[in-house]
């Protein structure tokens, strides 16, 4: 075998040992550079906000390119109603008991910047019946049209009453309500009536001598519209207040020949005063009934109370009667009975 001298051994090694450096090393880009972050860890409790870190028994944990990713924050957006603004465009007049309106409800409907509403849920409510003397009422739903207008088309009411008709929104806020007088009339304007009215003096004694408060109903009724109508004195059965008494003797006296009996009382609540500026007051309270004299029944319950000022005792009771008690009980059996 030859041999080959050491020497070139020796620089054969070196001379690979120089090729393995001269081979090019990959080196990192700047953005992977990433410093190093040294979090302490402590036992302490992480809120849902910070981030989680696996425990490490209490040694520093050497963390890079740390990030936290959070999710954004959730804005909670409440869908507030629409307001809206409710008006009357037209409604009919009073109407008689068992007869139709002449023209129906007319109502508009419009947001907050006044531009009509259309297709609108609004609720109508208006009386249907009385049941003890107390209103019944139906409610009806209807649509606002391409104009956002409401029109109402009452049935022919079989009652009477001076009550309303009340247009809302399905919101249900205090300011999206509307309320129109919807008068009805009695249709008994032709009926056989009797006014039996007990005035009493200032000390609280009945009056027998005269029947001033009736004569002043009577004649308002009449005003009204109303006829074969007159006075009667049930004085010891109205001052007993015996309404059982007053219907039996009623009914006696009058057979079959009226229909109703108006009867009440008539007190004062003060006695007559003469003021500083030298004229007279005084406050009155008038309690009524009328009684159906077929069936028996109280059909309408009401009692006024007035205070009155006038140049003298007489014009005191004289206003009284005339402008208090005679025109304002007309006009509630005008549209209660």
């Amino acid at each position: 075998m030859k041999k080959i001298p050491f020497l070139f051994l020796a620089c054969f090694t070196i001379i690979m040992f120089s090729s393995c450096l001269s081979t090019e090393i990959e080196q990192p880009t700047q953005e992977e550079i990433i410093p190093e972050v040294t979090i302490n860890v402590t036992d302490e409790e992480v809120s849902e906000s910070e981030p989680i870190v696996p425990s490490t028994e209490g040694k520093s944990l050497s963390i890079t390119n740390l990030s936290v990713i959070t999710e954004p924050e959730t804005e909670i957006v409440v869908n507030e109603k629409n307001t809206y603004l409710l008006k009357k465009v037209s409604s009919p007049t009073a109407t008689r008991n068992g007869r139709a309106f002449k023209a129906p409800y007319v109502i508009s409907i419009s947001n907050k910047n006044n531009v009509p509403a259309v297709g609108i849920p609004v609720l109508v409510k208006y009386p249907v019946k009385k049941e003890s003397g107390i209103l019944i009422y139906n409610t009806e739903t209807l649509l606002s049209n391409g104009k956002g207008i409401v029109t109402f088309d009452s049935p022919i009411p079989n009652l009477s009453c001076n009550s309303e008709i009340i247009f809302s929104t399905e919101n249900g806020n205090s300011n999206e309500f509307l309320s129109i007088p919807y008068e009805v009339y009695t249709n008994k304007l032709g009926s056989g009536v009797s006014i039996s009215l007990l005035d009493y003096t200032q000390s609280g004694t009945p009056i027998t001598n005269n029947s001033l408060s009736s004569s002043a109903l009577l004649t308002a009724m009449y005003k009204t519209g109303f006829s074969n109508i007159g006075n009667s004195d049930f004085v010891n059965e109205i001052h007993s207040n015996n309404e059982n008494l007053l219907y039996r003797n009623a009914k006696t006296l009058f057979a079959n020949r009226i229909n109703y009996l108006v009867f009440g009382t008539v007190k004062y609540d003060t006695p007559i005063e003469k003021l500083e500026n030298g004229q007279f007051q005084v406050t009155m309270t008038t309690t009524f009934k009328v009684l159906d004299m077929v069936t028996g029944t109280v059909l309408l319950s009401d009692s006024l109370t007035s205070t009155v000022i006038d140049k003298s005792e007489w014009d005191v009771l004289n206003t009284y009667r005339s402008k208090h008690l005679g025109p304002e009980i007309a006009e509630l059996i005008y549209f209660g009975i």
